[in-house]
């Protein structure tokens, strides 16, 4: 019956982690799709982030602060109101405690929300944003490969610096999600920060 439940759960996990995937495309097509329809409601953001892990195993294994690259895609779908879509790649190298063997983790974050923002002046602006995110991650060690997927959420505030139809951006927020990894429980994501450069269409 165990056996059963726990195969049940990571069903539902993997179909949750569809619907998220399917939904990401969606919305960027979408976004896409109303590019040459739309005067600056559209904005695509590069950004350079840090992720300190919460999961205490992970942080034994690997560095407490993981450098992650990612790309945003945005569209205002009115003054304040907009929908997002974004995709991170997480890869951190590191060492299993006592036996000392390497180790590699990856991690593919796609996740869409929506945010609420608004004008401190010309130049200054702010932004809040919630959504879900799905995690597939992979562990490797020994020629050998554990991996997965599961459901979060995603949240965060942001604040802009505009000239002209560029900008840069500070952000701060919250990744969360869990899973079991051969009987054990996993903690995924971890609070994150980062600087962007992003164009508005």
């Amino acid at each position: 019956m165990k056996e059963s439940a726990l195969s049940t759960g990571r069903n539902e996990a993997v179909k949750g982690t569809d619907i998220i995937k399917k939904a990401t495309l969606l919305i960027l097509l979408g976004l896409l799709s109303n590019l040459l329809a739309a005067e600056n409601r559209f904005s695509v953001t590069i950004s350079a982030n840090f992720l300190e892990p919460r999961d205490p195993d992970y942080q034994n294994k690997y560095l407490s602060n993981i450098f992650f690259p990612q790309l945003k895609l945005a569209y205002r779908v009115t003054d304040g109101f907009i929908v997002w879509a974004s995709y991170s790649y997480v890869r951190a190298k590191g060492l299993i405690p006592v036996v000392e063997i390497n180790t590699t983790s990856t991690q593919n974050l796609l996740s869409f929300g929506i945010g609420y923002g608004g004008m401190f002046s010309e130049l200054f602006s702010w932004q809040v944003e919630a959504g879900l995110v799905s995690f597939d991650y992979k562990e490797e060690a020994l020629g050998e490969t554990a991996s997965g997927s599961a459901l979060g959420f995603n949240a965060g505030g942001t604040m802009f610096y505009s000239f002209g139809k560029m900008f840069v951006e500070v952000e701060a927020g919250y990744l969360y999600s869990k899973d079991e990894a051969n009987g054990t429980a996993i903690k995924l994501g971890g609070p994150h920060g980062g600087i962007g450069l992003g164009f508005r269409f």
